[in-house]
């Protein structure tokens, strides 16, 4: 019951995170007229703060300071993160270039494959 309530929190922040993501993303490229590449690399790192308090602080429920152990979890679950844009990124990779499908097939191993890999890494080794 613990862990399927963590997993609902950690849907839940996702997609808060992803929501901001895409916001920054379009506020950035779209109004402001940066580049895509650097908007995409700003609305990663907000939406990584975000998603690295909502997790700290309520998935995984761990309060107190920013101490030298939480800099070691920001750092985990950068790596998480980014283990995660990796994933995405050979899922598009492979499945748009490789078996040159429609883009949108690329979504499926997104939305099933990778949450479940960040979620068992944010769990067991990211907020330990």
């Amino acid at each position: 019951m613990q862990t399927l309530k963590q997993v609902a929190k950690f849907g839940t922040v996702g997609l808060f995170a992803t929501a901001t993501h895409a916001g920054v993303y379009a506020l950035c490229a779209g109004l402001f007229g940066i580049a895509p590449l650097l908007a995409n690399l700003v609305a990663f790192v907000t939406a990584f703060a975000i998603s690295f308090a909502g997790h700290l602080q309520w998935t995984f429920k761990q309060e107190g300071s920013y101490s030298r152990m939480q800099v070691r979890k920001v750092i985990r679950f950068l790596i998480t993160a980014l283990l995660g844009l990796a994933l995405n990124s050979l899922f598009t990779w492979s499945i748009n270039d490789l078996l040159n499908l429609h883009y949108l097939w690329a979504l499926l191993p997104m939305v099933a494959l990778t949450p479940a890999v960040t979620f068992v890494l944010s769990k067991l080794w990211a907020f330990r």
